[in-house]
């Protein structure tokens, strides 16, 4: 079972622990979470009525013991 906890509002930014996808995959250096990526841009650019961006900063392929997610919101000046 996944765990989410909101590490910061802002930037949003929201930890997954315990994530049966990817806690098992091997270390290969580089983030590998691109479809929860993308999940959480399309509900995010929803809920907020604006484009979104997401980065993903903390991985268990990279080697953390978790995975990290910024939520970037596009505000025009």
């Amino acid at each position: 079972m996944d765990v989410l906890k909101i590490d910061n509002l802002e930037p949003l930014t929201i930890r997954a622990y315990d994530c049966f996808e990817c806690e098992d995959l091997p270390k290969i250096g580089r983030s590998a979470c691109a479809f929860d990526s993308g999940i959480l841009e399309a509900h995010f650019s929803a809920h907020f009525s604006e484009d979104v961006s997401v980065e993903e900063v903390k991985c268990f392929a990279k080697g953390d013991d978790f995975c990290c997610f910024i939520i970037n919101r596009h505000i025009e000046d």
